[in-house]
């Protein structure tokens, strides 16, 4: 789709803190970091602040600092969910039940600090109520332009280079100085035919984690023994093409409330077949699944006033460093485990080099690790449990937001439509899991205290008697 990524997302708008941007520079990137970036952020955010009273801790309007700093003109529209984007009293209830248990308000987390708990900014017109992303905020208001032309339903398959660029010596990297002149592209529809487009300036490769090295390795740039497996005439050994993968972990907990608790609650997507054309990716209170007639009088209230469920997203995100939580963490002992494991291992030296700056982030503290986020809904869990007719569900999703272990993806073909095949690797190193176990039983302890635990009924999934840490540590690396 037009937009990518931007287009799919979850109304989250946020940012990482100073030293992650900092970081870019250090692998080698000069003039990557916070400073030199910073302006940019301002430059394409137009932010409408919230309100300081809407969540428990907040002590100013979120968002308030970035106007300050400039962020009104810009195409992305940013704002926050208030009352009137039925965002129930629940999001209140489990945030201050997190305050309670050691976590802390931060009204500002595009200033550099991104930890906290966060009423987090949206990419939504206030006014119109609906998304803003890549396509509407920047292709769509320049598609008159004479020089743009935009093609749909073709996909990239190779990377056109001037020949006369290609070095003898394809192993010296530093010294290669190749020139993309343009791409070649096709359709699954017609396997044998190509077309190509020509580039006057530069040709920018940016097809995500997965495509972006699939195209190189296809176009000759990458490990040569695996190129020479396919046959494919390297122009640029790199074996650093496609490898260092990495993916944040995710798990998600449901939790039944009982049948007196007092507020309505997102839910499961309605089985209406007009609510699934309508809005195929939001969320449906439970009284829509217990009550699909209520389905027709939100859908009015959203075309005509642009408010109510329609109009809501994820309301607040917690992201926090280990130290947060020093009952559910002991950092020394993660990270003396840590250290003797990576020695082990074989890892390039860039590797090694991104372990020491991550390993450094981990140890002092200052940015975030874990991330915590509460839906009013359920069903979010793999669904291995039955929804009970007529009852209502509160999912959380706990992230380990920086795993150390890496992985891999490659081409084991040259057909450019065929999937690469990607290796996350994922349990590389025990604290990953141990980390995200931790976190789990954690997030599921404070869930169960008040005051948004006096209102639960039991958890679902996974189930109640996943209690101790080695059930956790059995339950975090097969689910």
């Amino acid at each position: 789709m037009l937009g990518g990524s931007s287009g799919l997302q979850y109304h989250n708008y946020n940012r990482g803190s100073r030293q992650e941007y900092d970081s870019w520079g250090e692998l080698g990137n000069e003039g990557w970091s916070w400073d030199t970036l910073v302006p940019y952020f301002r430059k394409i955010d137009n932010v409408t602040p919230g309100d300081a009273e809407f969540l428990p801790g907040l002590d100013k309007q979120p968002g308030l600092d970035n106007v300050l700093d400039g962020a009104t003109n810009g195409p992305i529209l940013v704002g926050y969910n208030n009352n009137n984007t039925a965002i129930t009293p629940w999001v209140k209830e489990w945030h201050q039940t997190w305050l309670d248990n050691g976590a802390y308000v931060n009204a500002d987390p595009a200033g550099g600090n991104a930890t906290g708990m966060t009423l987090t900014g949206r990419p939504v017109d206030p006014v119109k109520s609906v998304r803003v992303y890549s396509t509407n905020a920047y292709l769509e208001p320049v598609l008159n332009r004479t020089n743009l032309f935009v093609l749909t339903g073709a996909e990239a398959t190779q990377l056109l280079f001037d020949q006369d660029s290609i070095p003898a010596d394809i192993t010296n990297v530093t010294a290669a100085e190749l020139v993309a002149t343009g791409v070649e592209y096709g359709t699954p529809m017609n396997l044998t035919q190509r077309n190509s487009a020509k580039a006057n300036i530069e040709v920018i490769l940016s097809a995500g984690s997965l495509k972006s090295p699939q195209l190189l390795e296809l176009s000759g740039i990458g490990n040569k023994n695996l190129l020479d497996s396919l046959n494919i005439t390297t122009i640029l050994d790199l074996p650093e093409v496609g490898e260092n993968l990495q993916d944040h972990l995710e798990w998600n907990v449901d939790y039944l409330l009982k049948e007196d608790a007092p507020y309505e609650t997102w839910g499961e997507l309605s089985s209406s077949s007009n609510l699934r054309k309508r809005v195929s990716d939001k969320q449906h209170l439970d009284i829509y699944r217990n009550d699909p007639s209520r389905d027709t009088a939100a859908w009015a209230e959203y075309t005509a006033n642009r408010t109510g469920i329609y109009s809501a997203s994820p309301a607040t995100l917690g992201f926090f460093p280990l130290q947060t939580f020093p009952d559910a963490f002991n950092v020394t002992d993660l990270v003396t485990e840590l250290d003797t494991e990576f020695a082990a291992a074989n890892v390039s030296a860039i590797r090694k080099k991104q372990f020491e700056i991550q390993r450094r982030h981990l140890v002092e503290g200052e940015v975030a690790q874990v991330e915590v986020v509460f839906l009013p809904k359920g069903g979010l869990a793999p669904s291995n449990y039955p929804v009970e007719p007529g009852r209502s569900y509160l999912s959380v999703i706990t992230f380990f937001l920086r795993p150390f272990s890496a992985g891999s993806v490659h081409i084991n073909t040259t057909n450019p439509f065929a999937a690469a095949l990607a290796d996350p690797n994922y349990n590389q190193f025990s604290l990953d899991w141990k980390v995200t176990a931790l976190w789990t039983k954690f997030a599921r302890q404070v869930m169960l205290s008040d005051p948004i635990g006096q209102w639960i009924e039991r958890p679902v999934q996974p189930p109640a008697d996943i209690e101790t840490l080695e059930q956790w540590d059995e339950y975090v690396p097969s689910s």
